[in-house]
């Protein structure tokens, strides 16, 4: 299994824990939110607004499921220069000369 694979997997896993817990509140939402946490501990949150009520697995996974995948695709396509021009960045001087 993939490590891909493997996040879709744990992914899906949640989504039907969170799809028990909603049924037996009886609830429903519209907002299917993601929010991932990389191996330095940086977090990023994405959101995705629905035009009507969700609560099933299947439901919150088709979400889930595109919002991750485009994730590991921004991970997956990031080039070098991107690397060097935000370090460049960072290294530049705090104020006017």
């Amino acid at each position: 299994m993939s490590v891909v694979e493997e996040q879709l997997s744990l992914c899906r896993e949640l989504c039907e824990d969170l799809a028990g817990e909603l049924k037996a509140e009886g609830l429903r939402g519209k907002t299917v939110t993601l929010k991932l946490k990389n191996v330095v501990f940086e977090v990023k949150t994405r959101a995705c607004t629905l035009p009507c009520a969700v609560a099933t697995a299947d439901e919150i996974y088709a979400v889930t499921k595109d919002l991750l995948r485009t994730e590991i695709d921004n991970v997956n396509d990031k080039k070098p220069q991107q690397k060097s021009i935000v370090g460049f960045l960072q290294q530049g001087t705090s104020g006017p000369s």
